[in-house]
């Protein structure tokens, strides 16, 4: 009895044994199906209004507030090269007049520069009107490099101590000429030393744009900077042993909260997936904003807004069974759901290695869509 229990033991565990060996060497086919993933840039119009309180997403206008700054940049730069030469200087001065009644000056009106007391002559005729500016040009009576003064006051020196307190002139730049070299001020030397002075000027009026909007990112595209007054003391072609340039800017911008902006434009973007596609994703690095229209004064903005985003097809269900892929080459699998629009790539395992096609039994044979990131 012994014996038979054990031959009947020993055929069982055969006989599971074989049973599942031929399971694991059945036919066996996976089927990975990566969907098609489409870009899609998006651009809308939001308005901001400093007169809005909180934002609406419906009517797509948000808060804002307008901030302003203003800075002043300056450079002198001494130019080598050539040998120097005496020559007048020359320079530009604002004559005020704070009188109630015009101020007649004829041509070659002596100015005093009052820090130096170097002499120089107005090189025309000009009216000062009453309670009013004008700028005027003046050469240096001498020559010479004392010509070559600093900014600052002129005394009117032919009208009476009484009335000099109500006329003078004034410069905002150091002159240049009294002294030259015999070798020209070139394009690239002027154009040089005005980009460098534009840029200094635009990275202070930045910061202050900054500080005004209580230390805030401030959008470059939200902002302008415009130039009030820029004076380049020699032009290009003339000899001068030393230039400068001065900036004066303004900029302003529109501080708005940039998550409201960001949420409106990725609402719209989401809203554009067509009835076969699903959104994924979008690219932060895409967000951008720009001026539809701007008006500082009346505190009120179109922005334009872009912003790129993923979407994947839906895979069509018929891709999902096996029925029409059972007898096909994994070429032949490829070739087939690959023919799709919503399908990007199709990779098919068959097993064991003797396989060649796609088994006939459907619980054989598995197809999974891989998840896009």
């Amino acid at each position: 009895m012994r014996f038979i229990f054990l031959l009947l033991l020993f055929l069982g565990v055969a006989s599971l044994a074989a049973v599942a060996t031929g399971y694991v060497f059945l036919p066996q086919a996976t089927i990975t199906i990566t969907p098609a993933t489409i870009e899609r840039t998006m651009t809308q119009e939001v308005q901001i209004s400093g007169e809005a309180q909180q934002p609406d997403f419906v009517s797509l206008l948000l808060p804002a507030t307008t901030v302003e700054a203003k800075a002043f940049a300056e450079k002198t730069w001494q130019r080598s090269g050539g040998e120097p030469q005496e020559d007048f200087a020359r320079g530009t001065v604002t004559l005020t007049n704070n009188r109630f009644e015009d101020q007649e000056l004829l041509p070659q009106t002596h100015l005093r520069h009052e820090a130096s007391g170097v002499f120089f002559l107005t090189d025309a005729a000009v009216t000062i009107p009453a309670q009013d500016t004008v700028s005027v040009t003046v050469t240096a009576k001498e020559k010479g490099a004392a010509g070559n003064v600093s900014a600052g006051r002129f005394v009117v020196d032919k009208l009476t101590s009484e009335r000099q307190k109500f006329v003078w002139a004034q410069s905002t730049t150091t002159f240049s000429g009294g002294e030259v070299l015999d070798r020209p001020l070139t394009q690239a030397e002027h154009s040089q030393g005005r980009e460098q002075v534009l840029a200094q000027a635009k990275e202070q009026v930045l910061q202050k744009l900054i500080e005004a909007a209580g230390n805030v990112p401030v959008r470059d595209e939200l902002s302008t900077i415009d130039i009030e007054e820029e004076i380049v003391s020699a032009q290009v072609g003339s000899y001068p042993t030393s230039f400068s340039v001065s900036v004066r800017v303004r900029a302003r911008a529109f501080v708005v909260d940039e998550n409201d902006l960001l949420s409106l434009t990725l609402l719209k973007l989401q809203a554009e997936a067509a009835a076969n596609e699903t959104f994924v994703t979008y690219d932060p690095q895409s967000f951008a904003t720009s001026f539809s229209a701007a008006d500082f004064d009346q505190q009120t903005a179109i922005v334009a807004t872009t912003l790129t985003g993923s979407f994947v097809r839906s895979i069509e269900s018929t891709l999902l069974s096996s029925d029409q892929l059972a007898g096909l080459t994994a070429a032949e699998v490829v070739a087939k759901i690959e023919d799709y629009d919503s399908v990007a790539q199709v990779d098919v395992s068959l097993s064991p290695f003797w396989v060649a096609t796609v088994p006939s039994r459907p619980s054989a044979t598995e197809i999974v869509v891989k998840s896009t990131p």
